[in-house]
């Protein structure tokens, strides 16, 4: 009597026509796949609002700050004895270009004013904003900031914010991503409170900002730092935003730039210098540098020709 030897059927995922070793190849092949997929499905998973990380910060948030601080356009502010100086690089590649967080228009395209100056006033104070980080989240920014600046206007007859209503607005739209009803803070416990939240949305701005102060007399004069969380650093002499921050800042603090004793040609020649040393540019990138002193803003143009800066 012969006897026969049964073998077992394959799982249903090694079912295969091929051979028994081909089977055994591709096998491994397949479960690595599967593993491959999995981890880039959780990398990229959706993180909701109020998820925090090992060490309590939100996810969110420090995904809008790396949007700013590490894909921005670069910018540097520094204050002078009679203005604030602006230089930042404008990329003139398309690509590179839709990307930028720097918002154009007639009057500027580095500072954009958030007042406006009546005749026969020589005691007032001009308020601007500087932005990068994505272009779409500045842009909506710098809108909202000017028809809050008309209905002060409009009600009060203020053609001037003052920084504190600046700093106390920007941080109120920044948070409206939270659906936090600042009513509910503000207003007391009997007063019926809105509950329409139609103004929020599910993700904090990708944006970083300058608030620039400028008056007749340069003590009124201030730059001020706005994290996308709404947080205000104020009263900083020089700040720089955006991509190679940290280097620019270190350039700064190894030059003798002095706010105290440097006019506004001296900080921009610096600025200049450092911004070519720091800013990765390509040739045909422009640099650029807008003042704002009591005058308002001078925009000036400067094109990167092999090393070389033309006026």
């Amino acid at each position: 009597n012969s006897t026969t030897t049964m073998t077992p059927p394959l799982p249903p995922l090694l079912v295969s026509t091929a051979t028994a070793s081909t089977t055994r190849r591709i096998t491994p092949l397949f479960f690595l796949l599967l593993a491959l997929l999995s981890s880039t499905a959780a990398a990229s998973s959706y993180s909701a609002v109020t998820a925090l990380d090992k060490y309590g910060n939100s996810v969110q948030l420090q995904h809008a700050r790396e949007a700013a601080s590490r894909h921005g356009t670069p910018m540097i502010a520094a204050m002078a004895t009679d203005g604030i100086v602006v230089v930042s690089v404008l990329a003139t590649n398309k690509n590179k270009a839709a990307r930028s967080g720097i918002i154009r228009s007639e009057e500027s395209q580095l500072i954009h004013p958030l007042s406006w100056h009546k005749k026969n006033n020589k005691n007032q104070k001009t308020m601007a904003i500087v932005c990068t980080g994505i272009k779409a989240d500045a842009h909506w920014l710098i809108q909202t900031l000017r028809e809050y600046q008309k209905r002060q206007w409009e009600t009060y007859d203020l053609t001037t914010l003052s920084s504190h209503k600046c700093h106390d607005a920007m941080t109120q739209i920044l948070l409206l991503f939270m659906g936090y009803n600042r009513n509910r803070e503000l207003q007391d416990i009997s007063v019926v409170v809105d509950d329409d939240n139609s103004a929020s949305w599910s993700r904090p701005m990708g944006v970083q900002s300058l608030l620039l102060s400028c008056s007749s007399t340069s003590s009124s004069s201030s730059i001020a730092l706005v994290d996308p969380s709404g947080v205000v650093v104020p009263d900083l002499t020089a700040q720089a935003i955006g991509r190679n921050s940290d280097a620019i800042h270190t350039k700064l603090e190894e030059s003798p730039y002095d706010p105290k004793t440097m006019s506004v040609v001296t900080v921009q020649e610096l600025l200049v210098s450092i911004a070519q040393d720091v800013f990765e540019l390509s040739e045909s990138d422009e640099l650029v540098v807008e003042l704002l002193t009591k005058d308002g803003i001078q925009r000036q143009q400067r094109r990167r020709v092999g090393g070389a800066v033309d006026q």
